[in-house]
């Protein structure tokens, strides 16, 4: 790949903004990614907050898992007891529909509870074992918050 402010010389990387392919001369050095010298600083290290903040937030994730977790095993179970009401009205009146209209719900509360069972995984996030703080990308193995060892 080529430089696209000078094409006769050979890229080092890639603008994390822009995408284009920069030279030594022309590259900035963001600590976690290159930028246009002079172009795109400022937008690299928006972006560049922008993702840290991102891999900050586990705990958001964690607990939004969690709240989806809970509401699929209330549906679930919602719906199943719908689904036994149906079959204990099947059995006593002895119709068929009541037994037809009962496996629906049963099928569907039965695989909600199945889906609210499995598990979601946070092995994207390193968070520290003291504090919870986002150890990501930290290679000290220090945690700045808390002092203490991953």
């Amino acid at each position: 790949m080529k430089c696209a402010y000078h094409p006769e010389r050979d890229a080092i990387g890639v603008c994390a903004s822009c995408g284009r392919g920069v030279c030594p001369d022309c590259a900035v050095d963001m600590d976690r990614g290159l930028a246009c010298k002079n172009r795109c600083e400022p937008e690299v290290r928006r972006l560049l907050d922008l993702r840290d903040f991102s891999f900050s937030q586990p705990n958001y994730f964690v607990s939004g898992v969690r709240m989806m977790r809970n509401r699929y095993l209330r549906a679930g179970t919602i719906n199943v007891l719908i689904g036994i009401t149906f079959m204990v009205l099947w059995y006593v009146y002895g119709r068929s529909l009541f037994g037809i209209i009962a496996a629906i719900p049963l099928i569907i509360g039965i695989w909600t509870l199945i889906q609210s069972r499995q598990r979601v995984s946070t092995d994207q996030f390193r968070l520290c074992p003291h504090c919870g703080y986002n150890m990501t990308g930290n290679t000290t193995g220090k945690c700045p918050e808390c002092g203490g060892f991953a």
